[in-house]
């Protein structure tokens, strides 16, 4: 269990970012299985549709998905990339911080993704 404010500090370095807002005063690293099976689960159910259904909403039931799991290490990056503004997803794992395309189920550091804001 890490604290809130070690929390802040993890985050707000492996993002380059001190726009890291905390919710919880602790958080609980998420393993890698049950991180692997929300991300299948949420790209199997999720259909993009344009301005209605897209990145940060994908991004928030990525969330959903995790706390429905009584898991609170997922938290939101509001960012950009190389196709301009973005949401996506990242998890205090045991194993370190990572990144999520909830729409696809991709768990990686995404090549020209920087993230602004995280909210966890």
């Amino acid at each position: 269990m890490l604290t809130g404010f070690k929390t802040y500090l993890k985050v707000a370095w492996t993002c380059k970012t001190p726009l890291v807002l905390i919710l919880d005063k602790e958080y609980t690293p998420i393993s890698t299985d049950i991180l692997n099976q929300i991300a299948v689960e949420i790209s199997d159910k999720f259909e993009y549709i344009k301005d209605i259904a897209d990145c940060d909403d994908a991004a928030l039931l990525f969330k959903a998905a995790a706390s429905e799991r009584k898991e609170n290490s997922v938290g939101l990056i509001f960012g950009k990339t190389p196709n301009g503004l973005h949401a996506w997803n990242l998890a205090m794992c045991p194993d370190g911080i990572k990144e999520m395309e909830p729409q696809n189920a991709k768990i990686g550091k995404r090549k020209g993704y920087r993230p602004i804001m995280v909210i966890i």
